[in-house]
């Protein structure tokens, strides 16, 4: 995993232990963690960067013979306000790379940030208010899938057992932490999760 994320995916590296290692994607730190079982987690996160960093690391992922995943209409790489293509990586995860114009002074080439990340639950109506002191902008996809958040950062809120797209595997609940740096101290844990 290491590997991967500093040489394939030029992320720096920016603490190590035995059991953990952080990279820098932008403006975002991404840690992980090593489990205390054996079973096998499924994580997905976006990152978000730039058109030319886009097709660069699309041809580098190639170079490297990552395991690209397919869109619905069997293509690599997809269009939704911009480019987009998914991945896993050595754990399974499923990683998606969005080109988005950054707006807010980003970097010129390299990655901005990890603008979405997924959040499993038992109940989709049930993490909505559990988030609700967070601001949101996105409409209500249906009851097992919604965007949560805006165009800074995007929870992608699951049922438990919907498959993660573009995948047939189902999303399940394992820990997750996330820490967003602003105007406000608040912290939110919730009860079982």
């Amino acid at each position: 995993m290491k590997k991967f994320y500093t040489a394939v995916l030029e992320m720096p590296i920016l603490r190590a232990k035995e059991n953990l290692f952080t990279v820098r994607a932008g403006n975002t730190h991404i840690t992980f963690q090593q489990g205390s079982t054996d079973e096998a987690r499924l994580y997905h996160f976006a990152l978000r960067t730039n058109l030319s960093f886009f097709d660069y690391m699309f041809k580098k992922l190639k170079e490297a013979n990552a395991n690209f995943l397919p869109n619905s209409e069997d293509q690599l790489s997809g269009y939704w306000k911009g480019k987009q293509v998914y991945f896993t990586d050595p754990d399974g995860y499923i990683v998606e790379i969005l080109e988005r114009e950054i707006s807010d002074g980003g970097a010129d080439s390299g990655w901005h940030d990890v603008c979405e990340i997924g959040f499993p639950a038992e109940s989709v109506e049930d993490i909505i208010e559990f988030l609700s002191p967070i601001n949101n902008v996105n409409h209500a996809e249906s009851d097992t899938f919604r965007f949560y958040g805006d165009e800074v950062g995007t929870f992608v809120l699951v049922k438990e057992g919907r498959n993660w797209y573009p995948t047939n595997r189902p999303a399940t609940i394992h820990p997750i932490v996330v820490e967003v740096e602003g105007e406000h101290y608040q912290v939110l844990k919730h009860s079982s999760l």
